[in-house]
């Protein structure tokens, strides 16, 4: 049954005559004839009682009237929400980062997404700092995530984002400028092992110098200035998230020399994105290349 058989079966009913429905609907009387019999013999019995002086319903076509104008509402429904949904209109955008790229860059991506299309919601969630496969990124059930180069997994498509500038935060009064040696001489507040801060640590430092510099390993990332406030060691944090805190008391906010950066990507499922996803990427690659 189609959609057309539906739409023909209700004007001739609105019309009262095969003649009146097929000008409405500009097609030929036998056309709308033949559907209308195409339509009868799928139902399993006759719809309308024909007269030379027009047509009315039986009994089964004034039970079947109310649920097809119900169905046919509902497809038009569907398709408007798909044609919406298209042209960025309404809908959702489902987003993964890893925690420490909440604020920078997800914050700000989500904010220009947001002022470009104000009648989508955003919906973020966090997902653990490691590499993230394609069947997780489905089974997470969102369009893209923004994660570490490192970890955005060979499994998926990943578009390039510019590089996170990291500083260190250092307890108590020190330098504005200091090393990455420097920093991991205080003792290390760290995320675990595979995580994108270790993994940039132990490709410019030894690995096990790295370890043996670990003061404190916290999965959660919200907990590491606070921990370096307390006197728990030194951290490497995104420069955003530093300058945020560069006025708390009991820690000093220092410039990388050399400059740390940790590549960034937006990872997603093989195939072609949802259009909220593609507009969410076509915005911030633009924003890169500016």
């Amino acid at each position: 049954m189609h959609t057309r058989h539906l739409e023909f079966f209700l004007a001739v009913t609105t019309c009262g005559t095969f003649s009146g429905a097929a000008t409405e609907l500009g097609v030929s009387q036998p056309a709308l004839s033949q559907a209308i019999a195409s339509l009868e013999g799928r139902v399993g019995t006759a719809l309308f009682v024909r007269s030379p002086h027009g047509v009315r319903l039986t009994r089964a076509g004034r039970e079947f009237e109310v649920p097809a104008r119900a169905a046919l509402a509902a497809l038009r429904d569907a398709a408007d929400a798909a044609r919406r949904a298209d042209r960025i209109e309404s809908g959702a955008l489902e987003i993964a980062c890893h925690s420490t790229l909440a604020i920078d860059p997800t914050a700000t991506l989500v904010g220009r997404f947001h002022r470009n299309f104000s009648d989508v919601t955003v919906r973020v969630r966090d997902v653990p700092e490691r590499d993230l496969t394609e069947r997780e990124l489905f089974d997470l059930g969102v369009d893209l995530a923004i994660v570490f180069g490192e970890l955005a997994g060979p499994s998926t498509t990943t578009v390039p984002l510019p590089p996170l500038e990291l500083a260190a935060v250092l307890p108590g009064p020190a330098d504005r400028t200091t090393t990455l040696e420097e920093v991991i001489a205080h003792g290390l507040v760290t995320t675990p092992v595979d995580s994108a801060s270790r993994i940039f640590l132990s490709r410019h430092l030894e690995s096990a110098a790295v370890d043996e510099a670990v003061a404190v390993e916290v999965e959660y990332t919200e907990a590491i200035l606070p921990l370096v406030i307390n006197g728990a060691g030194a951290a490497i944090v995104p420069a955003r998230h530093a300058a945020a805190a560069a006025s708390l008391p009991g820690l000093t906010v220092c410039e990388l020399v050399p400059r740390a950066e940790l590549d960034v990507a937006i990872a997603m499922p093989t195939g072609t994105p949802t259009a909220a996803a593609a507009e969410f990427i076509s915005l911030a690659t633009e924003g890169a290349s500016r």
